[in-house]
């Protein structure tokens, strides 16, 4: 019926088959962005929803509820943040060094990127332009941690998008309307010649890094290595410098400190850009470095920054404010927000449903391995222990609805009125949050904080590097079983509805539901 229901039976199937079959599909649906799939169909309902919890106040908010409000207020408030300007990012700019792109006398002498990091780091500004660095789990072992070493994130959302021109264009114009903003002085032919030499450093990482899927795989992103070993192999990299500056007080390096590698070729492909240390190469790599920081402020500052990042990195998807101040309130809030959500929206029957389920699945599984001949007794005792330690996480863990932990867990975060202050303020708790677990502090809080379970994702998450580490308010522990996680915007509307068993049963299995496009139009 609902197939039947997206069809538009007054189109010619042998003119326009595409319409004939999704056109009452695009005509009834909410989309936010440029998604297509009933997957990102509910991230559309979820976006919804997400805005009346955002803009629904009353007496009874807890701490936590309120601080996540009036982030989203001062991000909604358009008219204070013309007041606030891009004279507060310029000011900040200069603090940290000077944009070379827009300072007259900058000089190369000066520079250091490790430095600059720490200063994004302390500041509220993002620091995996060059590199990703974290605390994780370690897979193998969940009792320890190291110190993951992942590939930087991108300006452009995908690494395909550097081999287009167009899309290279836009981003092009953006950086340079931005510093025109920020310095009208700027003569554009020596400054786009100077973005597009820096813009060489991230096309370079881009062509190093991987897919999603791959960096899922274990055997592609399990690489270890010591301390030791890490300095020979990239070498380039100040490590005893630069993490000090990011791992808290407490946290000692070693020379048989374990670190992850996820993306080798990244970290490879950094280290040779690193070797260019001519004044020329140390300006590309300074540009680079405050470029990425200012795209990053564009977004959250005046009216005519935030529309021209949209214009020109969203083109094809241009959202409203409201989308992007809700985005943002689930990025840095998303646990205060799923406890909400659950409260409101979150089918307890579904949920319990596929908890049995996924309990049957496991006795079944008991079983197998009980009446299995092929096994050697030994290899039997081992795996039906392995499978027994198992758990599941349907939805959301327990914990999450304690709601003096979660207000404890948000505090840190001082939230006024200026939305760019918050917005650093957040995004510097939520990556010094990612820098612990090394001081042997194991907590279950954080464990959701790594996988968000308000949208609704094409892949089960099966846990590979869960942090659980963070909260200080809550007891440690030391030993984490096996973890099943599965989204609870999976329990709802068309993915876990009574005649679509069959979908639901191979997402809880970890594979892709074929009843389920994902095609990206």
């Amino acid at each position: 019926a609902r197939l039947l229901h997206s069809m538009d039976l007054n189109e010619d199937p042998c003119d326009d088959f595409y319409s004939f079959v999704c056109g009452n599909w695009i005509k009834n649906t909410f989309l936010v962005g440029d998604i297509s799939s009933q997957f990102t169909q509910l991230n559309s309902i979820i976006y919804l929803r997400i805005k009346e919890v955002l803009e629904t106040s009353h007496g009874g908010l807890t701490e936590h509820e309120n601080r996540t409000q009036r982030f989203y207020k001062s991000c909604m408030d358009i008219g204070s943040r013309d007041e606030t300007g891009s004279n507060v990012l310029l000011k900040e700019l200069q603090k940290f060094g000077g944009w070379p792109l827009i300072e007259k006398n900058w000089d190369s002498t000066n520079f250091n990127w490790s430095n600059l990091m720490a200063d994004f780091y302390e500041n509220g500004y993002p620091i995996d332009m060059l590199l990703s660095i974290g605390v994780d789990m370690d897979i193998k072992n969940t009792s320890t941690s190291l110190i993951s070493v992942n590939q930087p994130a991108l300006g452009l959302s995908d690494r395909t998008n550097y081999v287009l021109s167009k899309p290279l264009k836009r981003y092009k114009e953006l950086i340079f309307e931005i510093a025109l903003h920020l310095n009208p002085t700027l003569d554009r032919a020596m400054a786009m010649k100077d973005i597009a030499e820096a813009m060489e450093i991230e096309i370079k990482l881009a062509k190093a890094s991987v897919s999603r899927i791959n960096s899922m795989k274990p055997k592609v992103y399990y690489n270890i290595m010591t301390l030791k070993q890490l300095e020979e192999f990239a070498p380039k990299i100040t490590w005893r410098y630069l993490l000090p500056k990011l791992l808290p007080p407490k946290a000692k390096l070693q020379d048989n400190q374990r670190f992850m590698v996820t993306v080798p070729e990244a970290l490879k492909t950094l280290n040779n850009i690193l070797k260019n240390d001519t004044s020329e190469g140390t300006k590309n790599l300074a540009n680079y470095m405050f470029y990425r920081a200012a795209v990053f402020a564009a977004e959250h500052l005046e009216r005519d920054l935030f529309y021209l990042v949209e214009d020109k990195l969203h083109r094809s998807s241009r959202r409203d404010l409201w989308q992007v101040c809700v985005g943002a309130a689930m990025n840095f809030f998303h646990m205060s927000l799923t406890t909400t959500y659950a409260e409101r929206y979150l089918d307890e029957k579904s949920k319990y449903n596929l908890e049995m389920m996924f309990q049957d699945i496991q006795v079944s599984l008991l079983d197998e391995i009980k009446e299995a001949k092929w096994l050697d007794e030994e290899t039997r005792q081992k795996a039906l222990v392995k499978v027994k330690k198992v758990r599941s996480t349907i939805a959301y863990r327990e914990e999450i609805k304690d709601e003096e932990k979660l207000n404890g867990y948000y505090r840190p975060i001082q939230i006024g009125e200026d939305h760019f202050s918050n917005v650093k303020a957040a995004l510097a708790f939520k990556t010094k949050e990612g820098m612990k677990g090394l001081e042997g502090k194991r907590l279950r809080l954080n464990s959701v904080h790594k996988y968000s379970r308000l949208m609704s994702d094409m892949f089960s998450q099966a846990s590979p590097r869960e942090q659980v580490h963070r909260e200080e308010h809550i007891r440690p522990t030391f030993r984490q079983p096996q973890v099943f996680l599965h989204p609870f915007l999976q329990l709802q509307d068309v993915i876990f509805k009574r005649d679509s068993g069959a979908a639901s049963l191979s997402i809880l299995r970890g594979q892709r539901p074929n009843r389920v496009s994902t095609q990206t139009h």
